[in-house]
């Protein structure tokens, strides 16, 4: 489980600190798979994952390239999702994250409603 690779890699109290920080929102909730550790809303739509890497432990958020505008220090250049690279604790902005995780559970809810009209319009 890469849950566990995270308890054992170096960057164990970050990720533990952001795993509460994620846990702390009563609209996401923790999956854990062999690949990252996800944190999804109530209808099971990612909101941000993360992953041990070399450099640092990534954070990547599911509708990043909409975030992208308001936080320019994202990286990636998919369509969809961006990073966040942390090395270590002194990096973490808590309230810088908790307005990015509030605002991508926003997106994501306007991404659910989007994806129900279009369905709906089409019968």
């Amino acid at each position: 489980m890469q849950f566990d690779h995270h308890l054992q890699s170096p960057y164990a109290n970050l990720f533990l600190r952001l795993r509460d920080l994620f846990l702390s929102f009563d609209e996401i909730h923790e999956v854990k798979n062999a690949n990252q550790t996800s944190y999804k809303d109530t209808n099971g739509y990612a909101i941000v994952l993360m992953r041990v890497r070399e450099e640092g432990l990534r954070l990547t958020f599911a509708q990043g390239a909409k975030l992208q505008s308001q936080y320019p220090f994202l990286r990636g250049e998919g369509k969809v999702v961006r990073y966040l690279l942390l090395q270590n604790e002194e990096e973490m902005d808590e309230k810088l994250l908790k307005e990015m995780i509030g605002e991508s559970l926003v997106l994501t809810l306007e991404h659910e409603a989007m994806r129900i009209l279009r369905t709906q319009l089409r019968h």
